[in-house]
């Protein structure tokens, strides 16, 4: 069973232009994580 996507698909350019690009790289840094943390679930998921 595929886990819910959490973040949007689309994100608003509105949304980013006030931020640094210092945020913006912790923010991608925090989406890897996020997604390897969803990926390590899903693959626990599938051993249970």
């Amino acid at each position: 069973m595929m886990s819910p996507m959490i973040t949007p698909r689309i994100k608003p350019s509105s949304f980013w232009r006030h931020q640094p690009g210092a945020d913006l790289f912790v923010q991608d840094q925090r989406q890897a994580k996020l997604g390897g943390f969803i990926a390590n679930l899903a693959a626990m998921d599938e051993l249970i």
